[in-house]
């Protein structure tokens, strides 16, 4: 975070002991989070404000007294009259921090903010940007709220928010915040199944991307296999694999078709999924990777890769410099960053191939927005978050990002917009996609790192599963065994 919001920080820290001192001294008045559950406005609303009726207390007359008012006394009433209404007119400010470390997002996420301060003049939004990383930014937020210091509205993983206010109360359910209708809103399944973990609305979903399999054309030509489709489920995939994948004379690999790992697949944990499994309990939150038999059918076929090719282990760039890899999984976001740079290869993107008996589903992410507990101006916060989420809004995040929306209704106007049918191969998966699930940080990192033994033959795939679901079922007791 920069030097300007730090000093911000300091400088907020003393306005707030001396709003708390103001707030203290209007207790009798209707709180401000009852005020906007009735509909009223606070800068019309006079007489709910403490500021107007002390400017009233000295002038309450007797009914049928006679009082000469002189001109520079009636004077001197106008000017404190009309410096009350102005203190009242001031918008109430907004701390939004943002994590994404990305400048067009930052850039485009500026535009909206300022779009929003411009339509109104109740609430003033400050974007706070400069976070070097998601780590760098969660490890000030925890700092600023541990200081009392906890900004007003946080744009994170969804996850995270989710996991935070169920094991800690770091984040208000945003239901307490407004009289609108949430459930009735289109979002997303995805986004909103882990949103709504234990049935509190933990954070509104913004913005979520899709994954496809994205493979090079010219690749394909070059065995004899059709390069307008990608194959159509895991068998396929296993038998394209093989083709593109090429030797040296010493049996070195030096083009790889496909391998199940090192992809954008959520450490392995997508294929899962697409076996028919899942790694979460949802309602014990605890991990549930032992209780699918389709987990262990998932890891069986991770290590039929290893046995076939080796513990290989490539980079992105094997899949981008359009000479080392064939087919890859990757992200919407990968494919913006990908057209860019104007890459010279030609690829296509197709669906995420399952088992025949599997489940067609997709990965997306939920980056959402928060309203910490200790927000100074909760109701405000999350009136604003509402307004980012409108269908106007997320439409404007598009058109200057191409980063996809998290509203049904929004997704179904994209064909009026994609002219790529690489990205709407992606967008048509959204409906049937999932969502990472609270603490899954804690899974990814001991999966991956048995996967690799596995590779290296040093374990079995069940020894996978069953010591990942060991290993991880202590830190879900840690961070949620109190939570009811």
């Amino acid at each position: 975070m920069n030097g300007k919001h730090m000093a911000g920080t300091a400088m907020r820290s003393q306005q707030r002991g001396a709003s708390k001192e103001l707030r203290s001294s209007k207790q009798e008045y209707i709180p401000t989070i009852f005020k906007y559950h009735a509909g009223l406005q606070r800068s019309t609303n006079l007489k709910l404000d403490g500021e107007v009726d002390v400017a009233y207390q000295g002038l309450r007359i007797a009914k049928g007294a006679s009082i000469l008012v002189t001109a520079s006394v009636l004077s001197v009433l106008l000017v404190l009259l009309a410096g009350s209404v102005g203190a009242l007119a001031q918008p109430v400010r907004i701390e939004y921090w943002f994590s994404e470390t990305s400048t067009t997002y930052q850039e485009a996420m500026q535009d909206i903010v300022d779009r929003f301060n411009q339509e109104q003049n109740e609430i003033s939004v400050e974007l706070v940007t400069g976070f070097s990383s998601k780590n760098d930014f969660w490890e000030k937020f925890t700092t600023a709220v541990a200081a009392g210091l906890a900004p007003d509205l946080v744009y994170g993983d969804g996850e995270i928010l989710v996991e935070r206010g169920l094991a800690s109360g770091a984040f208000l359910p945003i239901e307490s915040l407004t009289r609108e209708n949430l459930d009735a809103i289109d979002f997303l399944p995805g986004p909103k199944r882990v949103l709504t973990t234990r049935g509190k609305w933990w954070g509104l979903p913004f913005r979520t991307d899709a994954r496809g399999l994205f493979f090079n054309q010219d690749m394909f030509d070059d065995v004899g296999l059709d390069s307008t489709k990608g194959p159509e489920d895991t068998d396929e995939l296993d038998a394209y694999a093989q083709r593109l994948t090429k030797r040296d004379s010493s049996g070195e690999i030096t083009q790889l078709g496909f391998v199940p790992w090192r992809n954008n697949d959520h450490s392995g944990l997508l294929y899962l999924w697409l076996f028919g499994g899942d790694y979460f309990d949802w309602e014990g939150l605890a991990p549930a990777l032992n209780r699918f038999p389709e987990n262990y059918e998932a890891v069986e076929w991770l290590k039929s890769y290893s046995d076939l090719y080796g513990p290989v282990r490539p980079a992105t760039s094997w899949f981008t410099d359009g000479l080392r890899q064939a087919m890859r999984i990757d992200s919407t976001t990968r494919l913006g960053i990908m057209l860019d740079q104007d890459l010279d290869m030609h690829f296509s993107v197709g669906k995420l191939p399952a088992p025949k008996d599997g489940v067609q589903t997709n990965l997306s992410s939920a980056m959402a927005l928060g309203v910490p507990n200790g927000s100074d101006n909760a109701v405000e916060a999350a009136k604003f978050a509402l307004w980012m989420v409108s269908e106007e809004t997320q439409l404007m995040w598009y058109e200057r990002v191409r980063s996809l929306p998290i509203r049904l209704g929004v997704v179904r106007q994209l064909g009026n917009y994609i002219t790529d049918p690489r990205e709407m191969t992606m967008v048509e998966a959204l409906p049937t996609s999932r969502t990472p699930a609270p603490l899954v940080y804690a899974i990814r990192p001991v999966f991956e790192s048995l996967q690799v033994q596995m590779f290296n033959n040093e374990v079995t795939p069940q020894y996978v599963i069953d010591e990942t679901q060991r290993q991880v079922a202590i830190t879900f007791r840690e961070v949620f065994g109190h939570v009811q």
